[in-house]
């Protein structure tokens, strides 16, 4: 399949959502369609959605960011939706093409780390809860990409939502 018959696949989400259901809709829909391609989501960073055929998902974002209260920020809220989690991609294709790369590779990782981690706690379950599931490859690996970039779509939607929220002042709500 082509890519440009894979982008016939997506659907803009429909403009009565909330700006937040919309952009998970959106976002949630388009990691399998951009992962599938791996090299695609770098050149959207680099050169833009710069495709008729896109256009519609970018007036639709932009509507309802503004709708809901983003205004003057609403260019900047949109991209960073779009740039962080098309950047979470591009990352897992990088490391998807060194899986098994010689002396880079997660495994290599995996042995550098421990090699330096004894007595860090902390620091070895970051390693081993984050590198650990790269280093096996695979399906675990293609889980733990997933995983990580719908929690990056998550937190990034919850900080947007912040800052929607009133910001005190002095110890009372502006509205």
């Amino acid at each position: 399949m082509s890519l440009n018959c894979a982008w016939s696949r997506w659907k803009v989400p429909d403009p009565e959502l909330d700006w937040k259901d919309w952009f998970r809709t959106l976002l949630l829909d388009l990691e399998p369609l951009v992962t599938e391609y791996p090299g695609v989501a770098h050149w959207l960073i680099m050169h833009g959605p710069t495709f008729g055929s896109v256009v519609k998902v970018i007036e639709g974002g932009m509507a309802v960011l503004e709708r809901d209260g983003f205004g003057e920020t609403a260019s900047f809220a949109y991209t960073l939706l779009l740039n962080s989690t098309m950047m979470t991609i591009a990352a897992g294709d990088d490391r998807r093409q060194h899986e098994n790369d010689g002396p880079r590779d997660h495994a290599k990782m995996m042995a550098d780390f421990q090699a330096v981690l004894d007595g860090e706690p902390h620091a070895q379950k970051l390693v081993h809860s984050m590198v650990g599931p790269f280093a096996a490859g695979g399906p675990t690996a293609a889980r733990e990409r997933s995983d990580y970039y719908r929690f990056v779509v998550e937190t990034s939607l919850a900080g947007l939502e912040r800052m929607l929220e009133p910001v005190p002042t002095n110890g009372v709500a502006k509205s």
